[in-house]
């Protein structure tokens, strides 16, 4: 895939994980939610879009970073929104 289908995943998941995670509130949540939550908040929707990228596509990420991709993959808004 070339920069340009990177750049259409990118905006449209990074749309979707705003969305979710703005007015999400992660009390009483698991662990993975928390950290994706966390990672959403360190990084902001656009890093977090080019990590899930990353996953989706193979290439390397951090093992926290791969918890919380996997923890958005279980949403269903995200998922939908960031697989190929």
């Amino acid at each position: 895939m070339g920069w340009w289908d990177q750049t259409k995943f990118v905006v449209k998941c990074s749309a979707a994980v705003a969305a979710v995670l703005i007015s999400f509130a992660p009390a009483g949540s698991s662990i993975k939610v928390a950290r994706a939550v966390a990672l959403f908040k360190r990084y902001g929707a656009k890093k977090t879009a080019n990590i899930i990228w990353r996953f989706v596509n193979g290439k390397h990420v951090g093992s926290k970073e791969r918890e919380a991709v996997k923890a958005f993959i279980g949403i269903s808004a995200i998922s939908s929104a960031c697989s190929k």
